[in-house]
């Protein structure tokens, strides 16, 4: 495995577990019962520009971005309704067809909005100023 390439995974478990952490974390958090779906949308979106700013910056691939902020909605979701108290206790596999049914289209935006952020920052980055 070239240098490059270990650097490469190594930031995209770095990031899926960051996404993974904060995505469970804003699942559950008391303060959702003052926000209506429209705002808490638009923070989540306004949290993945910045999460694809900087792993741009950090010249994560555009590919490894879309895979680890994917796998963290993912995996954070399924932990977040993992954490939900239930009158019966649920599997992981049923938790995870819970959270993809209920939320997949807020996956899909906050990825997008993630990949989008994160191809325009990289794009950016390698202009060079006109003289």
């Amino acid at each position: 495995m070239s240098r490059s390439t270990a650097r490469d995974v190594i930031n995209s478990v770095l990031a899926a577990v960051l996404v993974a952490i904060l995505y469970r974390y804003w699942l559950t958090v008391p303060a959702l019962l003052y926000f209506s779906m429209a705002a808490w949308l638009c923070v989540g979106v306004l949290v993945f520009v910045v999460y694809g700013c900087a792993f741009s910056f950090f010249r994560l691939p555009i590919q490894a971005l879309a895979c680890s902020s994917l796998v963290g909605l993912l995996v954070g979701g399924t932990w977040g309704e993992l954490e939900t108290p239930n009158d019966v206790s649920v599997l992981v596999g049923e938790a995870f067809r819970i959270h993809l049914i209920t939320c997949w289209p807020d996956i899909v935006i906050l990825t997008v909005a993630a990949v989008v952020t994160g191809f325009c920052f990289a794009y950016m980055k390698h202009l060079r100023p006109l003289k």
